[in-house]
């Protein structure tokens, strides 16, 4: 028993949800089924209200990036 709740301690501290809202700069609305990327190369997409969500199974690093792209928007 002590064995089993050490090893989902671990499995949990090992994994992190990273949420977000991706929105229009200038007008601050929600951008819909956004595509957002990460550095593995797994791709997501925000719902409708500009939200995502998604695990990343390592530590988070501050240099550490996404990749946020829709049609109609450039940098």
């Amino acid at each position: 028993m002590i064995i089993a709740f050490l090893l989902i301690s671990l499995a949990g501290i090992a994994q992190q949800k990273i949420t977000g809202l991706v929105e229009d700069d200038e007008t601050g609305s929600p951008v819909s089924y956004a595509s957002v990327t990460s550095e593995k190369d797994e791709g997501f997409m925000t719902d409708s209200l500009g939200r995502f969500s998604f695990v990343i199974r390592k530590q988070a690093r501050l240099n550490d990036s996404i990749l946020v792209s829709a049609t109609g928007y450039s940098i």
